[in-house]
């Protein structure tokens, strides 16, 4: 995970390989595949969901 903080801001990015070798632990995902994901990032919230459609 790579994280920094500029200009009022933060900048994330997360990586994971495409297969962890651990398919019952993990989800192998494939090259130009659709997946359902959700980040959630929580500061004083009072309850607001969003959800779209991702694919790498």
């Amino acid at each position: 995970m790579h994280r920094r903080w500029a200009d009022g801001f933060w900048d994330v990015t997360l990586t994971r390989k495409l297969d962890t070798c651990h398919p019952l632990d993990d989800k192998i995902l494939h090259d130009q595949g659709a997946y359902a994901v959700a980040f959630a990032i929580h500061r004083n919230a009072s309850g607001y969901g969003l959800w779209l459609p991702v694919s790498p």
